[in-house]
């Protein structure tokens, strides 16, 4: 029941965060929740909880799976195309993968009811939901991401020059964009994100300069 609970919980905050959230914001908190996956994940392979095979597995699912899909979002792409073969693929395998990849499986008990859940499919889950399905405004609508899967990027930035500096640059301005946001709303870390970046300072509202 408890389990229950805190699926229904989270995805009724997830589902008001979509209501309230831009594209861009809804892509950073994809970005920000396949980061934590892979965090857990390394903890969970460093105490020992699971087996040395499983851990490799799950990056490639957490990293080619859900960090492109993150990456792609909000790109609707079709049931018959290899993104969705793709990504429905790697959800099965990890889910299979987590069936038999803890080392003491009767040590876990009802935790692993909740890892299978917050680790392998709540993800997609959230993707899904998050997605513009039958919004053909927001499909329609212009957006600064690339539809390319990310072999084809990590290729194209290994042979050509010009393509990373273009990189760099384009994430150098999305992380000005996000330190902005946080700096102005989270007072915590404002000082440590205008060490960082000082010149956000000149962009920050009036009354949230220090």
């Amino acid at each position: 029941l408890v389990t229950v609970a805190l699926m229904a919980v989270g995805f009724y905050c997830w589902t008001m965060l979509l209501e309230e959230s831009s594209t861009r914001m809804v892509r950073l908190c994809l970005h920000v929740y396949v980061c934590l996956l892979i965090v857990l994940e390394i903890l969970m392979w460093h105490w020992g909880s699971t087996k040395t095979w499983l851990f490799p597995m799950c990056m490639v699912v957490d990293i080619w799976g859900f960090g492109d899909s993150a990456m792609r979002f909000p790109v609707v792409h079709d049931i018959d195309t290899f993104f969705t073969f793709k990504l429905a693929s790697l959800v099965v395998l990890k889910t299979v993968a987590f069936a038999f990849g803890f080392a003491k499986p009767k040590d876990i008990g009802v935790w692993y009811i909740l890892l299978m859940f917050s680790n392998v499919w709540s993800y997609p889950l959230c993707y899904v939901l998050a997605l513009p399905i039958g919004d053909k405004r927001v499909q329609d609508a212009k957006h600064d991401v690339e539809d390319v899967d990310l072999v084809l990027r990590l290729v194209r930035f290994a042979t050509d020059a010009q393509h990373r500096q273009m990189v760099f640059a384009v994430w150098i301005r999305r992380l000005d964009v996000w330190g902005l946001h946080f700096a102005s709303r989270v007072p915590i870390l404002r000082s440590p994100i205008l060490f960082c970046r000082p010149h956000l300072r000149r962009k920050m509202p009036d009354r949230t300069v220090i």
